[in-house]
Formats: structure tokens, C-alpha cells, sequence
């Protein structure tokens, strides 16, 4: 039984442990989320100077001829994007040609003091803007400029939700343990108590069948003495009644 008790209580992680296990799960989803934010902005980045390629390319016939109706069908078609908020073409004397933005974002109105880098990309406040050149056969023709939300909110909900979820299960874990610990450590107690009223009975028991048989030994004797005493006392009786003497030596001798 003691050693059933010794690997029952080995096998059973403390709530320390479980404790720590959760804080190591929550760095390491905290971790998780810093490397998937860091791989999500590089991800944007990335895309956001493949559009404002695109968009370079797009709109580099229309600044070539003055044709804002069709830049402004280019510049529009970034619209679908819900992560675009602003969008715009310039040309070369960094005049908006086209454009569009969102409420409360803003549309620099001097394309002269972008830069003319092909995707040239700052993240500030968790926003990203891009910045393109757009030419042809060699010659500068204008540049565009793109606008983004660098973390759109559904992204930023399924983040937050997974470290949350991370930390619940955690937190719930540290719980089930502690609780299993304490029903333990409750079995523990009440299986030392059985132990020590069982020890009690026992100790009661084996002093009963002592004195069962004290009992029994002193009975025998005092019924074997009796017999003795039974038999001297008819041999006196006998000696008592009768006047003969030499019954009487008889009896004596007997």
C-alpha cells in the first residue's frame, strides 16, 4: 500500500509544475504571436510593393498621354482592397493625376517628395505606405503612392483570439491539476485515517483473543483445582463417618 501511495503521488504533477508549464506556454504563444506579427508585416510589405508595381505599371500609359479617366479606373480598382486606404498617380511635376482615400486617411497632395524607389516602404503606427516610380522605356513618367493597414482587424482578431485560447487552456490546465492534487491529497488523508482506525481495531482485537485466552486458562485451572478440591473433601467426609480404624488408615493412606 505505501508503495502504491509513493507512485501515485509521483505519477500526479504538482501545481508548481502545472503552474510553470502554463507560463511556459504562454511565452511561448506570446512568442509565437511576435513571430507571426513580424512575418505578417514582411508579408504585407511584400504585397503592398507587388500593388504599387502593378499600379506603376497600370497607370504609366495614361500619365504618358494625360488620360486621368483612365488612371483614375486604375486607382480605383484598388477600392476591392479593404486593406488599401488611400491610393494615388503623380507626374512628374508631383501633381495628383489619381486618386482616392478613405475616411481619415491621408492623401499626400506633392508626389515631389516621394520616393521615386522601386516599392520604397516605411511602416509607421501600423500603417503601411508604398511608394513607386513609374516609367517607361527609361523614362520617368510619374510615381504612384499606396496607403495600407499593416494588421486588418480580422487578422488582428484571429491573433489575439489564438493567445487567448493559449492562455484559457493554460489557465484551465493549472485548474484541473490543482484540483486533481487536492482530491489526492483528500484520498491521502482519508486512506491514512482507515489506516489508523484499521490499526486500532486490530490492536482492540488482538487484546480481546488475549484475554479470551487468559480467560480460558484461568477457567480450566480453577475447574481442574475444583476437581481436587471435590475429592479431598469426600475422602474427609468418608473418614468422618466411619469408626473403624483401620478403614479409617485405609482412607488416609489412599
Amino acid at each position: 500500500m505505501t508503495r502504491w501511495r509513493e507512485l501515485l503521488a509521483r505519477s500526479v504533477v504538482t501545481p508548481a509544475a502545472a503552474a510553470v508549464l502554463a507560463l511556459i506556454l504562454v511565452a511561448l504563444s506570446l512568442a509565437l504571436a511576435i513571430l507571426n506579427e513580424r512575418a505578417g508585416r514582411a508579408e504585407a510589405i511584400r504585397d503592398a510593393q507587388v500593388q504599387a508595381a502593378i499600379l506603376a505599371g497600370s497607370v504609366a500609359a495614361p500619365l504618358a498621354f494625360d488620360d486621368r479617366d483612365a488612371a483614375q479606373k486604375y486607382v480605383n480598382a484598388l477600392r476591392a482592397s479593404p486593406a488599401v486606404e488611400a491610393a494615388a498617380a503623380y507626374d512628374t511635376s508631383g501633381r495628383v493625376v489619381a486618386g482616392f482615400r478613405r475616411e481619415g486617411a491621408p492623401l499626400p497632395t506633392d508626389g515631389g517628395k516621394l520616393g521615386t524607389g522601386l516599392g520604397d516602404a516605411e511602416v509607421e503606427n501600423g500603417h503601411l505606405t508604398v511608394t513607386a516610380s513609374v516609367a517607361e522605356s527609361g523614362l520617368r513618367l510619374g510615381s504612384v503612392y499606396l496607403r495600407l493597414d499593416t494588421e486588418p482587424f480580422s487578422r488582428r482578431v484571429g491573433r489575439y483570439f489564438g493567445i487567448a485560447v493559449i492562455i484559457l487552456m493554460s489557465s484551465l490546465l493549472v485548474a484541473v491539476l490543482g484540483r486533481s492534487r487536492a482530491r489526492l491529497a483528500q484520498a491521502h488523508a482519508r486512506l491514512q485515517r482507515e489506516t489508523v482506525e484499521r490499526e486500532k481495531a486490530e490492536d482492540a482485537l488482538r487484546q480481546s483473543q488475549k484475554m479470551e485466552a487468559m480467560g480460558q486458562l484461568t477457567g480450566g485451572v480453577a475447574h481442574d483445582f475444583n476437581n481436587l478440591l471435590m475429592v479431598a473433601s469426600s475422602g474427609l467426609d468418608l473418614m468422618a463417618r466411619t469408626d473403624d480404624p483401620a478403614r479409617r488408615a485405609r482412607l488416609q493412606d489412599g
